[in-house]
């Protein structure tokens, strides 16, 4: 016999465990589907679910379906966590394109922009990490941060900071902040 456990199809030989140690492991599957409609928002359609496969109750599925409808419910998840990656990045970069880091300059490979951003995200006084493996409630964090940031007037200086005015002609300009200076070129 097999049932469900933690992900994995685990099979039974001692015949006397084989019922509780079965049971216990369908309570298992069923705190987990019903956790999995919970984060996915989607409780009111356990019905329409358990439709699908014939039944009216989580009892009635077979250790396959129910394996199968976990599954299902684990990609989806997966795939919103992807959803929210791409979102998130997509809102950090267009922060980051305010506070001009982020920014491409005619001529210049693409890599450069890149690097930039990187570089600045890494930095352990904004994220610890490049943009690239930043989790979904990590950008939520940066976000936050860019925002609070360009409240507060922040302006990326670089060796070569081009201002948003002056990008059609790449001549490279000095901010110098907070001196009561003006701009160098």
């Amino acid at each position: 016999m097999h049932v469900f456990c933690a992900g994995q199809e685990c099979s039974w030989t001692n015949t006397s465990l084989n019922d509780n140690r079965a049971k216990m492991d369908r309570n298992k599957a069923y705190r987990l589907f019903h956790a999995l409609l919970g984060e996915l928002g989607i409780r009111a359609q356990k019905g329409n679910i358990l439709a699908g496969y014939g039944v009216e109750s989580t009892t009635e599925l077979t250790d396959e379906q129910l394996s199968a409808i976990i599954r299902g419910l684990e990609e989806q998840k997966h795939q919103r966590n992807g959803d929210m990656l791409r979102r998130g990045r997509s809102r950090v970069l267009r922060l980051l394109t305010e506070m001009g880091v982020y920014y491409v300059v005619p001529g210049e490979p693409k890599t450069a922009c890149w690097e930039r951003v990187n570089r600045f995200v890494a930095s352990a006084r904004i994220a610890g990490k490049v943009l690239y493996d930043l989790t979904p409630e990590e950008l939520q964090t940066l976000e936050r941060k860019l925002r609070s940031m360009i409240d507060k007037g922040f302006v990326y200086k670089s060796d070569t900071v081009v201002s948003t005015t002056e990008r059609s002609t790449s001549i490279p300009v000095v901010v110098v902040i907070g001196t009561g200076s003006s701009v160098v070129n």
